[in-house]
């Protein structure tokens, strides 16, 4: 039987270039981004890949995700389509309702906060296996 997949990571990655896309071009922003708005996106979304990369990295140690939304062991592609998902709606909701400043703390904060959870996660699975630094 000849079934067709749907490839819901490709999709999800598809729609998040496509978000970021429209967010840089500032057409349709009622306040432009400014560079370091901008610099604080990328912040976040680099502290985000670091968080569902370190989070990969624990559970296949044998930790177990506490995320409640996620359960005790998501896959790789369930950690990328919440990653990619909740930075969606953390840039649309700071692209549409925020002023410039307050975009920059909105997106620094939460993006060094997934490098704080990165960084627990690499720390807690290094202790957990007693690897040496």
């Amino acid at each position: 039987m000849n079934q067709c997949r749907i490839d819901y990571l490709g999709i999800a990655i598809a729609c998040f270039l496509l978000i970021i896309l429209l967010l840089f071009t500032g057409c349709v922003t009622p306040q432009p981004w400014t560079i370091r708005n901008k610099v604080m996106a990328g912040v976040l979304i680099t502290g985000t890949a670091a968080d569902m990369v370190s989070t990969s990295y624990a559970l296949s140690n044998g930790a177990r995700e506490l995320n409640p939304l996620l359960g005790e062991h998501p896959n790789d592609a369930t950690l990328a389509l919440f990653g990619l998902a909740s930075t969606g709606v953390i840039l649309l909701v700071s692209h549409y309702l925020l002023t410039p400043t307050q975009r920059d703390w909105l997106l620094g904060i939460v993006g060094v906060v997934h490098f704080g959870a990165a960084g627990s996660n690499y720390i807690q699975t290094r202790n957990h296996l007693a690897i040496p630094f």
